[in-house]
């Protein structure tokens, strides 16, 4: 998914609307610079955040992230709530 591509316009469109405390996309198979996997276009955690920034929600990643510069899921949290990956 990236900034302006038709999936994030209707990722923004569904929040706006029905305003959910979270919302998972799964399948997102993003990876970062030190990843096992080679992709076209590799990501920062900068990156995700500027890219994929939706008003009035936060984006968590997996531990994957952290550990293996992969993510295959990514949560919007809404900053109404207080959310802590464990």
């Amino acid at each position: 998914m990236c900034e302006n591509s038709s999936k994030l316009v209707d990722v923004q469109s569904f929040l706006e609307k029905h305003k959910p405390h979270l919302l998972c996309i799964t399948e997102a198979d993003i990876h970062g610079p030190n990843s096992r996997i080679n992709r076209r276009q590799n990501f920062t955690t900068e990156d995700i955040n500027e890219k994929l920034k939706i008003p009035d929600y936060s984006i968590k990643l997996p531990d994957s992230w952290k550990t293996h510069d992969q993510a295959r899921l990514i949560v919007f949290v809404s900053d109404d709530i207080k959310a802590t990956i464990l």
